[in-house]
């Protein structure tokens, strides 16, 4: 017996290895033969044949459970493995493979398995072409976006857009640049990312559908409030609600009520922001979305966190981190370590702090998420400070202002530049904090965003005071 292998899983893996010890022995055309016997006796035990499920749809079905699902890749394979038959079986058995390959491909996705996911999509897109291959390709680029791994989906959308276009497909076209919108902006190419999401739009307008077309919107929204248009990014996100609603995608109807949150909580508006969560969060459990809930409860979990209510929120970003590990949401993982390590820090509890960071950073860092881990850098940067680390707070701040300029975030460039004048001020280097607080503190009042401000503002206010300075915020003194 193999050390930590138990009997069953033993007896399955011998049972197996068995199996295809037999059908190799098999003349090819005989092992073919019994792939198909194989093939309609799992099928046939599972309710018969699967409602077809075509890769580019005209309408907006729905995908229906089926009895097969839970074996669809190995029909699929069954499927391929019976193909030397011949004769009027073959194409038959050509369309089994295929529908049964998509069919577990998407199910793979509504189980948030996104690495099988991949697999399965790239191996549909092996066996297509035109712009059946180029949709295949597109889901693929789709569950390695899912999967937080965002720089890897570009060669893949390239390739889907390329075929898309030689097909002609204005539909495909669109749902591809929009994809491309989305990858750009999760690298940090806003540039790219808006050029992406402006030639989406003009397709998607003309060609529909409404589920591509709101999701495009709800990058555009995005990018909007990335640039400081509130109002723009507002109606955008509420357009793009609209259309999804309309759409009857109530999966990604939940993740827009909660984007909707967190416009509202950057732009101070907390109450609102809570609402648009937890209505989010009923529209996920309703749908059995795992992967949406642990995203609303970790955005619930900062509610309590600015709200001071450290101990709830400390309960409630674990309960999303054991969520987002289950589902292997590495990019949220990251996200709320390093939201759990500024928790931390608040709370005194040094060691938890910093090892959360770095594991955090650790993350970004794999994922090629930069927006993330410039906010992790800055926010760590405010932890060493307040320790007293002035050398490495320092090389903290500048690295992350950095990062946040070159990814367009300005709200945490202001925040963090806020937070860098603090610092300052406490080496001495007045005219240089002044400066520094002031810039930042433009940029965070031009975003709306009132509760980072008013925090800023009164700690800045308290490290005056304590030095016997003037308000940054006041007008020096001067004659009369």
């Amino acid at each position: 017996m193999i050390p930590g292998v138990n009997a069953e899983l033993a007896y399955v893996f011998r049972h197996a290895l068995l199996r295809d010890a037999a059908y190799q022995l098999q003349l090819p055309g005989d092992r073919a033969r019994l792939h198909g016997m194989a093939f309609a006796a799992m099928e046939g035990c599972c309710g018969g044949r699967a409602p077809e499920w075509p890769l580019i749809k005209n309408d907006n079905r729905r995908f229906k459970p089926h009895g097969t699902d839970p074996i669809a890749a190995e029909l699929a394979e069954q499927a391929r493995l019976s193909l030397g038959i011949g004769g009027g079986a073959t194409h038959a058995l050509r369309g089994a493979h295929l529908l049964y390959l998509c069919r577990a491909a998407e199910c793979a996705e509504r189980r948030f398995n996104n690495a099988l996911a991949e697999t399965l999509w790239r191996q549909l897109a092996g066996t297509v072409e035109g712009v059946n291959r180029s949709e295949a390709l597109r889901r693929a680029a789709q569950a390695v976006l899912a999967s937080g791994h965002a720089s890897r989906a570009e060669p893949l959308l390239t390739e889907a857009l390329e075929l898309a276009r030689l097909a002609r497909h204005r539909r495909a076209e669109g749902a591809i640049l929009g994809n491309l919108a989305k990858m750009q902006m999760e690298v940090g190419n806003e540039a790219l990312a808006e050029a992406a999401c402006n030639a989406a739009l003009e397709v998607l307008r003309d060609v529909g559908p409404p589920a591509s077309l709101a999701n495009t919107l709800q990058t555009m929204g995005f990018l909007l409030r990335f640039k400081g248009q509130v109002d723009e990014a507002e109606h955008c996100l509420l357009r793009a609600l609209e259309l999804m609603r309309r759409a009857g995608e109530r999966g990604n109807e939940g993740l827009l009520l909660g984007v909707l949150g967190i416009h509202c909580q950057e732009t101070g508006r907390a109450e609102e922001a809570g609402r648009w969560y937890e209505r989010a969060l009923e529209v996920h459990r309703a749908e059995g979305n795992l992967w949406g809930e642990g995203i609303e409860i970790g955005n619930l979990a900062t509610l309590h966190h600015e709200a001071g209510r450290h101990d709830s929120a400390l309960k409630v970003y674990r309960e999303a981190l054991l969520i987002h590990e289950r589902v292997g949401n590495r990019r949220h993982v990251g996200i709320v370590l390093g939201n759990l390590a500024d928790l931390h820090a608040k709370c005194g509890r040094a060691g938890e702090a910093e090892a959360s960071f770095e594991r955090a950073t650790a993350i970004h860092r794999e994922l090629g998420n930069r927006r993330s881990e410039g906010i992790v850098i800055g926010n760590m940067a405010c932890y060493l400070r307040d320790a007293g680390q002035t050398e490495r707070a320092s090389d903290g701040f500048r690295q992350a202002i950095d990062i946040h300029r070159g990814v367009g975030n300005k709200r945490f460039e202001g925040i963090h530049m806020c937070d860098y004048a603090l610092l300052l001020l406490a080496l001495g280097d007045t005219a240089s904090a002044r400066a520094q607080w002031l810039r930042g503190a433009l940029i965070v009042r031009s975003l709306g965003d009132s509760r980072s401000i008013e925090d800023s503002t009164a700690r800045m206010q308290d490290a005056c005071a304590r030095l016997g300075l003037q308000s940054f915020d006041e007008r020096p003194a001067g004659p009369a």
